[in-house]
Parts: C-alpha cells; sequence; structure tokens
C-alpha cells in the first residue's frame, strides 16, 4: 500500500489555487458597492462572476430584441 500525504495534497492544491489569483485595483467606494452586491460569505469572485454573468444575458436578451425589432422574418408556412 502506498501511503498517502494528505498534507502535500493540499500544498500543491493551495499553490495551484493562489496561482490562479490576481489583484484587481478599486476604489473602496467600488468595493463597498461589491460587498452590497453580495450574500453572506459570497466572495468577490463570486460576485463578480455573478454580474458577468448577468451582462452575458443582457447583451443576449439586448441582442434578440434588435433583431425582433429589425430584421424581417419569413412565416414558417412559407419556407
Amino acid at each position: 500500500m502506498i501511503p498517502y500525504n494528505y498534507h502535500n495534497y493540499l500544498e500543491q492544491k493551495n499553490a495551484k489555487i493562489m496561482s490562479e489569483i490576481t489583484t484587481i485595483p478599486l476604489k473602496k467606494s467600488t468595493r463597498e458597492d461589491l460587498k452590497k452586491l453580495g450574500k453572506k460569505g459570497d466572495t468577490y469572485d463570486t460576485i463578480l462572476r455573478k454580474l458577468i454573468i448577468l451582462a452575458e444575458k443582457e447583451d443576449f436578451y439586448r441582442e434578440q430584441r434588435r433583431i425582433l425589432d429589425e430584421e424581417e422574418f419569413i412565416p414558417l408556412d412559407k419556407v
């Protein structure tokens, strides 16, 4: 049986996570606004990911609305 070194595993995992983390300079007011958007236990990363998802959805819906407003459609029975 090969002994498993859990401590070494955690060190490697934490090193990988830390290598993926970056620092983004923010005004204190921006940081406070981010805090207000989050829930207890949310990290800034979690809050920002949620905002990115919302922005992507908004862009999608905006494009769908543009298509409906500006494009010409052919009825299905004419296809």
